[in-house]
């Protein structure tokens, strides 16, 4: 039994020393593991590239836990490029900010999509077994934009929605450019289906879209995504009917549930209000319900059907019936009344007068924005078939009009109110909706100053013209309360800003008794000007920096816009590249370095570095727009929105955010 326990004994002090021995090992690894997921930081830019364009991008690896990190091992660090990148240049290590650089070149023929770069990072704290070292691996990702999708853009048309049924297709349905043109391919983005079952979609690898049926029926979302950077979504309802038995219709309406036609005039056709409802309980697009549906006259001596269109043939009352296609239970009926047409008199006569229903004259002057003024249209003669006015205004956002609520088809005087919105002036027409287009017009004008904006943050030296226009005024004289502040030019309204602080420039007109104020604050650092002119014989805007070089242009005829925006300094900005195409006359604006290079291989002249754009995203976008219709000189940077706005309304395509300003200029 001695034996025994001897036995037992030297085997349980083997087990406890062995034990005893792997703790520290057990601790040491344990406090190897200092390492939290940031530190290690890895960026790749730029994170978009545009295929067949060879651009370069680079990888920054900044090691935030530099200690535990071996530098000079051989396998310490390695960066898996995705495919389509190949290697430009050897690692490089910085001792001083312990960063890794490495950049990479985009074969001509890569495949648009989302790249992944991998990079692993040794540790160096080991306790002689290669198998305690941690490894940090971080991966980021950089998209490859087809040069079609970056030229084109293509959305879902909203409220957009589609029908299939099992297996069938449909090829690019609903999708449209920002100009709302048809979609020629759609590399570069990606599609998915809310449920594939009822249907699913894919783009191949010409960048055509194909919508599928499914085996389910029922309602379903497809979702379009852009890959670039700004990644932009669109949406499109897909209504799949599957078989015979399930049905994607549930109810069919008619909203009115009765019609009044008349043999002969603008009474004698009317368009079914067809309202078809899915088992989603969504309302199917008319465009879609009108195939869906089969429409049918209980009598086509009285009213004739075409589509979802019904016509007058002579008097009498019948039936419409509106069946859904896939399923004869369901269907829907309204009454159809047909009357002889009366005798059709016409309007021949109208006059605008003013509330109290006296001729209004030519033109009413508005006292201020917001005033409403009220009129009245006199529709002559009073035995008129049809006596109802259509109001519209040239211009809203100057005057709108509305016609009264209490407006009676069956009176000759139709009162309507018109709102002043804005200073200048606009057209107030009254025009009969019998189809006789006899009408009767009314100008309504307020004269006044005003300002694009009424304050800018500015630099000592800075000179610039007021931003304002001026309606119908003559008498307008500008002031400032702080000359050593800002001083300005009384009649040209042109500032300049002389020290530091705050100045108020005061317009004054109508005799002194109206007055605009446009405020100054110069202080340090506000940026560094960026004057734009504009020649208004090429259609060119110019942006320098150079106040000598806006002044020569100015001198030459070119109009003086005043100060774009603030941009940076050297030190602290983003360079802004100058490029000139003497064939055309143009100038371009760029922070690529790639577009650049691309422009100068194509004979553009390289100008060097124009401005400085603000390093990191601030609130004052510059915006770039192209316009399509142009030859030359068709690029626009502005912070103004609204100005950006109205280029996309022309036809102007957009073209996203340029860069980015410190603050804004004048008119901006």
């Amino acid at each position: 039994m001695k034996n025994y326990a001897k036995k037992y004994l030297s085997l349980f002090v083997a087990v406890l020393m062995a034990v005893t021995m792997l703790i520290p090992t057990a601790v040491f690894a344990e406090d190897n593991k200092v390492f939290k997921d940031d530190a290690v930081s890895v960026t790749v830019t730029p994170d978009s590239v545009t295929a067949g364009s060879k651009s370069v991008v680079k990888v920054t690896t900044v090691i935030k836990d530099a200690e535990h990190f071996d530098n000079k091992a051989q396998d310490a660090y390695t960066v898996t490029a995705p495919e389509g990148f190949t290697a430009k240049d050897a690692v490089s290590y910085d001792l001083e900010s312990h960063t890794y650089t490495s950049s990479y070149e985009l074969a001509e023929n890569a495949t648009a999509g989302v790249k992944p770069f991998t990079v692993a990072i040794k540790s160096n704290v080991s306790n002689g077994d290669n198998s305690s070292f941690e490894t940090v691996t971080k991966t980021v990702n950089v998209t490859v934009v087809s040069s079609d999708a970056s030229k084109t853009g293509g959305h879902f048309k909203a409220d957009s929605a589609v029908y299939t049924t099992k297996g069938t297709n449909a090829t690019n349905p609903a999708v449209v450019s920002s100009t709302n043109d048809p979609i020629d391919s759609l590399n570069g983005y990606a599609v998915s289906s809310a449920d594939k079952d009822i249907a699913s979609a894919n783009i191949d690898d010409k960048g055509q879209l194909t919508i599928t049926g499914g085996e389910k029926t029922g309602v379903t979302t497809i979702t379009l995504k852009e890959l670039a950077q700004n990644g932009k979504t669109s949406t499109c309802k897909v209504y799949n009917q599957a078989n015979d038995n399930k049905f994607v219709v549930s109810s069919i309406s008619l909203n009115p549930a009765s019609y009044a036609l008349e043999t002969s005039g603008d009474k004698q056709t009317a368009d079914l209000g067809v309202v078809v409802t899915a088992v989603d309980g969504s309302t199917i697009p008319a465009d879609i319900a009108k195939d869906l549906v089969t429409v049918t006259s209980g009598d086509e001596k009285v009213f004739t059907v075409a589509g979802t269109k019904i016509t007058a043939v002579s008097a009498g009352t019948s039936k419409v019936t509106v069946k859904y296609n896939k399923n004869d239970a369901s269907y829907a009926t309204a009454t159809v009344t047909v009357t002889a047409s009366k005798t059709n008199t016409p309007v021949t006569a109208i006059e605008i007068r003013d509330e109290k229903n006296n001729d209004a004259g030519e033109e009413v002057t508005a006292k201020k924005i917001g005033e409403q003024i009220k009129v009245i249209a006199a529709v002559k003669p009073y035995s008129a078939t049809n006596k109802a006015v259509n109001w519209t205004s040239s211009n809203d956002a100057i005057a709108s009009v509305a016609a009264a609520e209490d407006s009676n088809t069956d009176d000759d005087l139709y009162p309507a109110t018109i709102t002043v919105n804005g200073y200048g002036s606009a057209t107030i027409t009254a025009t009969a909706t019998d189809g006789s287009k006899v009408n009767d017009t009314i100008k309504v004008t307020l004269k006044g100053i005003e300002l694009v904006k009424d304050s800018i943050n500015a630099n000592v030296g800075d000179e610039f013209p007021i931003p304002y226009t001026a309606y119908g005024v003559d008498d307008l004289v500008w002031n400032s309360n702080n000359s050593a502040v800002a001083s300005v030019n009384e009649w040209t309204g042109k500032v300049t800003v002389n020290g530091y602080g705050v100045a108020v420039i005061t317009g004054s007109y109508d005799n002194n008794n109206k007055k605009v104020e446009f405020t100054v604050y110069s202080k340090l650092n506000n940026g560094t000007a960026v004057y734009r002119v504009y020649n208004p014989n090429s259609g060119e805007h110019f942006y320098t920096t150079d106040k000598a070089e806006k002044d020569g242009l100015v001198k030459l005829g070119w109009n003086d816009e005043g100060i774009g925006w603030y941009g940076a300094t050297e030190k602290d900005g983003v360079a802004v590249y100058r490029l000139y195409n003497a064939n055309a006359g143009e100038h371009h604006y760029t922070t690529s370095a790639s577009e650049k290079a691309m422009l100068v291989a194509a004979g553009w002249k390289d100008e060097g570095i124009s401005f400085y754009a603000a390093k990191d995203k601030t609130s004052y976008p510059v915006y770039r727009n192209y316009n399509p219709n142009a030859f030359a000189n068709n690029h626009n940077y502005s912070t103004n929105v609204a100005e950006y706005r109205t280029l996309l309304d022309a036809g102007w395509k957009d073209e996203g955010v340029a860069f980015y300003a410190v603050n804004p200029g004048t008119n901006g």
